[in-house]
């Protein structure tokens, strides 16, 4: 036993300790998640403004920076993928008491190789499930992707969930990025039939560009909703600029 638990760790096959805590579906493999949580959240903290964390009852955090600043050699897919226990320590004390966190945004994008995009929804998916079983938190799953061929797979092992979450933040300026946005989340209310509730992470003053962009699923009936967050509210104060993201 203690050579096949050695034989993991030097091929680099940590993360099989969570994914063997789940079932794996779909052409990808990628792990099944569930989340079927009714909460409802206010306010979106970024994992790099630990500050925030606990600033309201009800906020949830999320992954919604630059991917170098989550996701690099002491992130927590780095963390896993090793099994860093010493950073793996830290992550724990870092997140302690959380309750609740959307899944990672790891950037993904229709003009880079495909191979890149399905091994960053699995780094994804990792980094959820370790936030399940490891920090026992409620992970709501995050949708997105590079292009249009990608949908299956964004939604694969996803299919009984009830709230998902999606991002905003470098469409509002983009009408190619404006309109796959909207076919992701057309695509995502035509096919997980449970769905019930969306949380958006938007960062603009207003909630206009929500209101076009998530028609589709308001009229299918799914609640939307827009938290506030650390940007959002800073836009509020601006006298002109809607939705700068920085």
């Amino acid at each position: 036993m203690k050579k096949r638990k050695d034989l993991k760790k030097k091929l680099n096959f940590n993360y099989l300790d969570l994914t063997n805590k789940t079932t794996c579906f779909g052409e990808l493999g990628l792990p099944r998640l569930t989340c079927n949580t009714k909460f409802i959240p206010d306010y979106i903290a970024l994992s790099g403004q630990p500050c925030d964390y606990f600033r309201t009852k009800n906020t949830i955090v999320a992954f919604n920076e630059y991917d170098s600043a989550f996701n690099g050699k002491n992130g927590l897919y780095y963390s896993i993928y090793f099994k860093d226990k010493n950073n793996l320590e830290k992550l724990k004390l870092k997140y302690k008491g959380i309750k609740y966190f959307i899944m990672p945004d790891i950037s993904n994008f229709g003009d880079i190789q495909a191979y890149e995009n399905y091994h960053r929804m699995g780094q994804a998916r990792e980094i959820a499930l370790w936030l399940n079983v490891v920090n026992k938190s409620i992970v709501i799953p995050f949708i997105g992707c590079g292009s249009r061929k990608d949908f299956k797979y964004m939604i694969e092992g996803i299919e009984d969930v009830s709230v998902v979450a999606f991002s905003t933040k470098g469409k509002v300026d983009n009408k190619t990025e404006t309109k796959l946005l909207i076919d992701t989340i057309k695509y995502t209310v035509d096919n997980l039939k449970k769905l019930k509730r969306i949380i958006v992470y938007d960062v603009c003053k207003d909630n206009s560009y929500v209101d076009m962009a998530f028609k589709y699923a308001k009229e299918k009936g799914i609640d939307i909703v827009v938290p506030s967050n650390m940007l959002k509210i800073r836009n509020r104060m601006r006298p002109l600029e809607n939705c700068l993201e920085v």
